[in-house]
């Protein structure tokens, strides 16, 4: 990962809530009977300039045989997701036009998501290979 996303990365996910800014970039953190006043989306304008004006990055990921996507831009707002750690989802647009979208996590132990996902990956593996499985999109009225 280039530094630049590196150091962008580490802003965003070291943004403390009791942080104020004239630009209402940040909200006071409230009390525990206010927890719906909570802060929903963070300015990037405000966190990290320099993110916000970043054009074609690559994000050194490559695959053999396919072209590579550069970062074309970065979403101008970060959604704050409303759960006890509350992550925040970045979205991003690549050079082929698609968009993309990251959740960004702190503090956390990210090899429990990690075993999830790997689950989630032979799960689908499994059904796959399986022809005697239900297909999700089945349009059979026998499926329960």
């Amino acid at each position: 990962m280039p530094e630049d996303l590196k150091r962008a990365v580490a802003i965003i996910n070291s943004a403390k809530r009791e942080s104020l800014t004239t630009h209402g970039a940040f909200a006071s953190r409230p009390s525990k009977k206010s927890r719906s006043s909570y802060l929903t989306a963070l300015d990037l304008q405000y966190i990290s300039p320099e993110l916000l004006n970043v054009r074609n990055l690559d994000p050194d990921t490559y695959q053999s045989g396919h072209e590579v996507v550069y970062i074309a831009d970065f979403a101008p707002c970060l959604a704050v997701i409303s759960s006890k750690q509350r992550p925040r989802r970045m979205a991003l647009k690549g050079s082929d036009g698609r968009g993309y979208q990251y959740l960004l996590k702190g503090h956390e132990d990210l090899r429990q998501d990690e075993q999830v996902m790997q689950l989630f990956s032979l799960v689908n593996t499994l059904l796959s290979i399986d022809t005697t499985a239900p297909s999700v999109n089945s349009t059979s009225g026998d499926t329960p």
